[in-house]
């Protein structure tokens, strides 16, 4: 078991101040509400490098996804439809973690929040990803997080790690309190790296 704590990425627009004011009031929550997790809070990166040995290092150790879209105007379409589109990189973050529980089979509890104006589009379309609040004041995400994140289950994140999986069936059901059965002792390799060694120990009480 890793005493390292489970890490919380916060991705939160920062074209603002009261968006980057938001995105550390997040953090200063989690200090006070759940000691028991670290947290990220993805800051600009102007490099390749900057961008792989933080943003996405952290996103691939994350434990849980805070998201929180802001509107960054509209456009209109060929089809003359009128959308308003939400931060770029927060859709790439978002997408990220969609192939994570789909490619790589990891999911983590992902708390998203939605400016009120902000179109369904891209990939969310088709993860029909609902917000848990359509938000026009940068105080309702904190108030809904205040009341989300007590209860919200964090593991951390281990790259080896496997879970026990027993099962049994009766094979034959004799006379009287005697009965045979087959135990099948089993693991799931739940961690992000190959496992070629393991011990499973079992006790009968």
């Amino acid at each position: 078991m890793s005493s390292e704590k489970p890490l919380i990425f916060i991705s939160c627009g920062q074209y603002t101040e009261a968006e980057k004011l938001l995105g550390k009031n997040i953090c200063l929550l989690l200090d006070e509400l759940r000691p028991d997790v670290s947290h990220y809070f993805a800051e600009d990166q102007s490099s390749l490098e900057g961008l792989s040995n933080h943003i996405l290092k952290a996103l691939f150790r994350a434990s849980g996804f805070i998201c929180v879209m802001h509107d960054r105007g509209t456009l209109e379409t060929p089809g003359k439809r009128v959308v308003t589109r939400g931060s770029v990189w927060i859709e790439q973050e978002i997408a990220i973690a969609a192939f994570m529980h789909h490619a790589l089979g990891r999911t983590i509890p992902i708390l998203f929040y939605k400016h009120r104006a902000v179109t369904v589009e891209g990939i969310r379309s088709v993860l029909l990803m609902n917000p848990r609040l359509e938000f026009t004041e940068e105080s309702e995400v904190l108030h809904n997080l205040r009341l989300a994140l007590p209860s919200t289950p964090f593991i951390p994140f281990k790259s080896y790690d496997v879970e026990p999986i027993l099962s049994y069936i009766c094979i034959n059901r004799g006379g009287g309190d005697r009965h045979t059965y087959v135990l099948t002792a089993d693991v799931q390799n739940v961690g992000t790296e190959r496992v070629t060694d393991f011990e499973l120990r079992l006790f009968f009480l």
